[in-house]
């Protein structure tokens, strides 16, 4: 069941990547094919297309890889540590709850439970001030 949800959560996580990959390159494109965009002093669109083409052509296919690679094992390791505090927190407060249960219990009984346990500073108090 884990294995399930872990690899939806993947998917959906890789599929929204790759929609934000696919909106910046559309932004991209519509940057440097309008030219109203710019204003007068500023670099040229096709000027600005010639120089950024070569470099993009060669550096985008190792941004990609790393942005997956990355991105993907950033993604599984935040959802497992997610899961983990949330197992954490349902196993602390059974605890808590078969604690509070074991001392009324035994306050029931009559055997010694958490309000009879002193800590250091009472007991210390305690030798202090009845002598034995």
């Amino acid at each position: 069941m884990r294995k399930r949800i872990v690899f939806f959560v993947f998917i959906f996580l890789f599929s929204i990547a790759s929609s934000f990959a696919q909106e910046f390159e559309d932004f991209n494109r519509d940057l440097i094919n309008s030219p109203e965009s710019f204003q007068e002093g500023q670099i040229p669109p096709s000027l600005l297309a010639d120089l950024t083409q070569p470099l993009q052509t060669t550096i985008q296919p190792l941004i990609d890889l790393a942005k997956y690679i990355i991105g993907g094992f950033f993604g599984l390791y935040l959802l497992l540590v997610i899961l983990r505090v949330y197992y954490e927190r349902k196993k602390v407060n059974l605890l808590k709850d078969i604690r509070y249960d074991l001392d009324h219990l035994n306050k029931h009984f009559g055997v010694s439970h958490s309000v009879h346990r002193k800590g250091f500073f009472a007991r210390l108090w305690a030798k202090l001030r009845g002598g034995s």
